[in-house]
């Protein structure tokens, strides 16, 4: 004994109006849209990150040695946003990676600011959703 009216979606969907259709596909869109999951926002994994452990200045780049390296993801050409009190202020490439330290290029800095001890560093990585 068949308890559903229909045989199969196609036949299901050869009897309903597009109206009806077009109300289908808008309640399922605002259910979707209310109960995303979180890691849609945020990722599934976690962004490495590292603070800065040392800053060397010379005339044609400054490099900063970083407290993660190879075992918290961060790798030779990755690029990483440089962050004070929670404020993008530059860029940098990674050139050097090791176990536990990294290093890296400076690419570009905010005007006027200075890459300090302690600043955090976030890798750079491709939001889908």
């Amino acid at each position: 004994m068949n308890i559903f009216r229909y045989n199969s979606f196609t036949q299901f969907l050869s009897k309903v109006t597009p109206f009806a259709l077009f109300l289908i596909m808008v309640i399922s869109v605002s259910a979707y849209n209310s109960s995303k999951p979180q890691f849609l926002e945020v990722g599934l994994y976690p962004i490495p990150q590292a603070e800065v452990l040392d800053v060397i200045e010379q005339v044609s780049a400054s490099v900063v040695f970083l407290t993660a390296g190879l075992e918290a993801g961060l790798d030779v050409g990755m690029t990483a946003s440089i962050y004070q009190n929670a404020q993008n202020v530059g860029t940098l490439i990674l050139v050097a990676s090791n176990l536990y330290h990294s290093a890296g290029m400076i690419l570009e800095i905010t005007e006027g600011k200075i890459v300090q001890v302690g600043d955090a560093v976030r890798l750079n990585t491709i939001q889908g959703i």
